[in-house]
């Protein structure tokens, strides 16, 4: 395992990108009014935005890492085969994952799809920029 070969600005810059899509995923001109419904939450119930916005960075900071980790040992080296290890951690890993959330908890497949296809957005445009900016 080559840990030295993962790059930080990208790292970085992929982070970031999470927080602003996400932001913008879960606002009222997107998914969030849906989201909010579908999650049963309502606007009083939502925790601090900051608090979010920082455990969300900082968790993007931790997978952006390991996708980044990822393009290194499948030698991808283009924006095209990023974008596909993207795509395959979020099947094998997150859509199956989640999808617990579904079966055991009875959360709406509604929920499941607008959280899912954030990650898989993330994880694909991450991926081809990971395995471009080396």
């Amino acid at each position: 395992m080559n840990v030295e070969s993962v790059h930080v600005v990208p790292i970085f810059v992929t982070a970031c990108m999470y927080v602003a899509l996400g932001v913008l995923w879960y606002s009222p001109w997107l998914f969030g009014s849906l989201w909010m419904k579908e999650a049963q939450i309502s606007a009083g119930n939502l925790r601090s935005p900051w608090m979010g916005l920082l455990g969300g960075f900082g968790t993007a900071l931790l997978m952006s890492y390991v996708l980044a980790l990822f393009m290194t040992w499948t030698q991808a080296h283009s924006m095209t085969a990023g974008a596909c290890v993207g795509f395959w951690i979020w099947l094998g890993f997150v859509a199956t994952s989640l999808f617990a959330n579904v079966l055991w908890e009875n959360k709406s497949f509604k929920l499941y799809l607008i959280n899912t296809a954030f990650i898989l957005l993330y994880l694909v445009i991450s991926g081809a920029i990971l395995s471009f900016w080396r």
